[in-house]
């Protein structure tokens, strides 16, 4: 199966996705993002990486679709205030996440240091990237994934409808730095969900 394969099978697939035993924000999000998730991970059975894991919805869910496949799911967040997470946020993802045993979480910007070590360390074929949304902040996620994620691979970008988030990931495009496939209007698949505008980037590098 390809990379075009599965974004049509999202489209048109009726996945099989795992219920929690609590209210999560990505079980009532948008379909087509589980359905991406889903088929991704059972396509390409690798651990994956979440930049930016805010209370621990998404996070919960990729765990979760990963302890099949004895995979893990690693996350980057500092939880400093500098967005949206904080102490309180930082507290209800470490609620949220305490059923999964295949969880590795690094309280860390992702501009550090310590965060490209990391990364640099961890073997990964899937990237999610929701973390700072300034041209700084997603210009030096999309680098340090390039340069540290396991090749066949791919790079989600979450809010590829802000400008400024758009704007960086053709410059990668155009450094063929990654390579993006494009998907049509994704706004079709968010039922009642409040954020209707968002869409996100689908990047890959040495992917059918």
């Amino acid at each position: 199966m390809n990379i075009n394969n599965i974004h049509n099978t999202c489209l048109d697939e009726k996945l099989d996705l795992p219920k929690p035993n609590y209210w999560l924000g990505v079980w009532d999000g948008p379909i087509y993002y589980r359905k991406m998730f889903t088929s991704l991970i059972r396509e390409y059975k690798t651990n994956v990486v979440e930049i930016g894991s805010h209370n621990g919805s998404t996070t919960y869910f990729l765990g979760k679709m990963l302890e099949p496949f004895n995979k893990k799911v690693y996350t980057i967040d500092p939880w400093n205030g500098a967005q949206e997470g904080n102490d309180s946020v930082y507290k209800d993802y470490l609620n949220n996440t305490k059923d999964l045993t295949n969880l590795v979480t690094m309280r860390e910007s992702s501009l550090s240091h310590i965060a490209y070590w990391h990364l640099k360390n961890t073997d990964y074929g899937i990237c999610y990237i929701d973390g700072l949304h300034t041209r700084e902040g997603i210009r030096n996620d999309i680098r340090m994934v390039s340069a540290t994620i396991k090749a066949p691979y791919v790079m989600l970008i979450d809010d590829y409808d802000m400008p400024e988030i758009a704007d960086e990931i053709d410059i990668a495009v155009k450094g063929n730095v990654i390579q993006l496939i494009n998907p049509p209007n994704q706004d079709m698949f968010y039922n009642n969900y409040p954020d209707k505008g968002r869409k996100f980037a689908i990047c890959i590098k040495g992917v059918a």
